[in-house]
């Protein structure tokens, strides 16, 4: 591997600072409404998204507001969410429905974006997206962000008459986190005209995290997981990694999300005899604690774009092991701030944390230059200001 720091411009291109002002923004921007509909539970790098966001285009003076449908499923995340917009001082909509698509739900909507007089619908994840086609609304602007999740889902399951569906007329602007997705839905005969990337933002609490850990003399190797918990999320091969690892060294793993095999996680973590070495977090959890105390950020997804968690890590001079997929590429570089494998089994996952582990202090120095560029490109600021621009296109017409 490289021993020597020598890539200070080591990934990402000199992006352009963001502008404090464009010709457009001027144009209506400061009458811009804009509801931000979503359904937390399904995805918890989605939801830490639309909270960061909605605060962010806030502090940037445009009026949002934070719809948030109940979850017949997850009512817990639910009123947990609610709690922590709030904490944010972000207003909130409440909109209760009893099933997936709920009639009474969706007249509560349509008279809640009429008497606010709304003008821009940004919808997030599957069911606020069909709320969102349903709305008969003639001065309301529609857009959708597909998260990294939803939109490897429809992909896995080849769901085209979806995709096709988001090209509507009805539907001004779809929003993807990186290259590859965006490159994915212009196959889709998506005009490139209504395809926009905008890549996720750090943490808006980015300044509690410090950018130093070193690694331990005494205690254990950290690792960090964040994710929803599929069955297709790698955590399996994680878990066999772990179990390699804590015969030569002592090794802890905290696993933050939920999801629908989160129950079969904890049998396999109890049945390998894990559970002094691995705790299982909902995403709740004290997220930035576990960043500050983590040493490696590891997610071994089979499908990944660019995870909330992983630009924030990145951002903490934390080293990454991750697969060789998606939009990783543009935050880790390969032997220099992290391992890339292109096949993340628990032997290659194995392999890589033990190579990082024992040259931490060359990989940590390196992930400290890489952080630099990460606080700037990522910034809450920047990323407001980019959905202002896209804000007013859309109300332009």
């Amino acid at each position: 591997m490289n021993t020597e720091i020598q890539k200070q411009d080591w990934i990402l291109p000199d992006a352009e600072k963001p502008k404090e002002s464009h010709p457009l923004t001027a144009f209506g921007s400061k009458d811009l409404r804009v509801l931000h509909l979503t359904t937390p539970g399904q995805c918890v790098e989605a939801d830490r998204v639309v909270l960061q966001g909605a605060r962010a285009l806030r502090d940037i003076g445009i009026k949002t507001t934070l719809g948030i449908l109940s979850n017949p499923n997850h009512p817990e995340d639910f009123e947990l969410y609610i709690d922590q917009a709030r904490m944010r001082n972000i207003p909130v909509k409440i909109l209760h429905g009893h099933q997936d698509l709920d009639g009474q739900l969706l007249n509560d909507l349509q008279r809640y974006l009429r008497s606010e007089q709304m003008n821009v619908l940004h919808s997030h994840g599957s069911r606020a997206l069909a709320y969102s086609l349903l709305t008969h609304h003639p001065k309301l602007s529609l857009a959708t962000t597909l998260h990294q999740s939803y939109l490897d889902e429809l992909r896995q399951q080849k769901q085209n008459e979806l995709i096709e569906r988001l090209a509507m007329r009805h539907l001004d602007r779809i929003f993807v986190e990186t290259l590859d997705h965006q490159a994915y839905l212009l196959t889709q005969r998506i005009s490139a005209t209504r395809v926009a990337l905008v890549e996720n933002m750090l943490d808006d609490q980015r300044e509690r995290l410090p950018l130093t850990t070193a690694f331990p003399s005494e205690g254990p190797l950290r690792l960090l997981y964040v994710g929803t918990l599929r069955h297709d999320c790698g955590l399996d091969n994680l878990l066999n990694a772990v179990n390699q690892l804590r015969e030569r060294q002592d090794v802890r793993l905290d696993v933050i999300g939920n999801g629908p095999a989160l129950a079969e996680f904890t049998l396999a973590t109890r049945e390998m005899k894990l559970s002094e070495h691995v705790h299982f977090w909902r995403s709740e959890a004290d997220y930035h604690q576990f960043v500050r105390q983590c040493h490696i950020l590891v997610l071994p997804m089979k499908q990944i774009g660019l995870p909330l968690s992983m630009i924030e890590a990145v951002a903490c001079a934390k080293p990454v092991v991750a697969s060789r997929r998606g939009g990783v590429s543009q935050l880790v570089e390969h032997d220099f701030n992290g391992l890339l494998t292109p096949n993340a089994d628990s032997e290659n996952l194995f392999h890589s944390i033990q190579t990082i582990s024992g040259n931490y202090d060359v990989f940590h120095k390196n992930a400290f230059l890489a952080s630099q560029r990460v606080l700037q490109r990522y910034s809450a600021r920047r990323w407001a200001r980019t959905l202002e621009v896209h804000y007013s296109y859309m109300r332009a017409g």
